[in-house]
């Protein structure tokens, strides 16, 4: 007799089974005729569905590596009528329109179509020389960024601006200065270039950047003068190939799932009957 606790895992076989079986293939999309041959990989038919016997394997390798103990003919039995009940469940499920009305249903389906195709670029291991190629092709990824110091204060008065960049390039503190205020928002220490690009603008940014001669920038933007003291300034360094050859292989392997995954849609949008209603979208 099959202990209560066994359906504990019915939970686990319908949803970990399912959609393995859907995208390798089997299960639900699968139709014989029960009047004509059978195949031999089918363990049962419901509905003129086969499970296939690559499915009960899987199912019973699931509940074994769950199980302590051997499994015997009535747990065996018991894998099979789950299966058969998910499938029932599956087509009651398609009948009611489920697929095109649930929201995580049909969710659940894209994570796992987008998740095999990512899994059979996984399985493809690259080769040194195209890891390489793709790195010389692609060196911002492996680059670490410029890392700048600054202090920064803003003002409405062009006399203010130009008193206070003569007193920064002297060495002196702007705390006289009536008529100006410290960015006290801009973090003390190194940041990115990207970073003082949110709080000053671009085109701060970009002056930072190019800066090669002075420490002190005096900037007008936008109806005000900006004074700006550069404190440390670090070049972007890019990673030798080596030491960064796992990340390298990562980003290979993501990159050509992107690459998968966006052919694949598009053949999909081909082969497809697509009418658009509403021609102002």
């Amino acid at each position: 007799m099959i202990n209560l606790n066994k359906f504990s895992h019915l939970f686990y076989l319908l949803l970990g089974g399912f959609f393995g079986l859907v995208f390798a293939g089997y299960g639900i999309f699968n139709t014989i005729d029960v009047s004509g041959s059978i195949s031999r990989d089918a363990i049962a038919v419901v509905n003129k569905t086969p499970i296939t016997m690559e499915s009960y394997l899987r199912a019973l390798d699931r509940y074994q590596n769950d199980s302590k103990d051997s499994l015997s003919d009535d747990d065996k039995s018991w894998v099979l009528q789950r299966l058969i009940e998910e499938e029932l469940l599956v087509q009651r499920g398609f009948s009611l329109g489920m697929i095109t009305t649930d929201n995580d249903v049909r969710g659940a389906i894209v994570r796992t179509l987008i998740a095999s195709i990512n899994a059979e670029s996984a399985a493809a291991k690259p080769n040194e020389e195209n890891l390489l190629e793709f790195y010389n092709q692609n060196k911002e990824r492996f680059t670490y960024p410029a890392t700048i110091s600054i202090k920064a204060w803003v003002t409405n008065s062009r006399e203010t601006a130009q008193i206070a960049q003569i007193k920064l390039e002297a060495g002196d503190m702007l705390e006289s200065l009536k008529e100006i205020r410290s960015l006290s928002n801009i973090p003390n220490g190194l940041i990115t270039l990207r970073k003082i690009r949110e709080y000053l603008g671009p085109s701060i940014a970009n002056a930072i950047m190019d800066s090669q001669n002075s420490n002190i920038l005096n900037q007008f933007v936008q109806g005000r003068w900006y004074l700006i003291k550069i404190i440390e300034k670090n070049k972007g360094i890019i990673e030798p190939f080596e030491s960064v050859k796992n990340h390298v292989e990562n980003e290979f392997i993501r990159h050509k799932a992107d690459q998968k995954l966006r052919k694949y849609i598009n053949n999909l949008k081909e082969s497809a009957s697509i009418t658009y209603l509403n021609q102002k979208i």
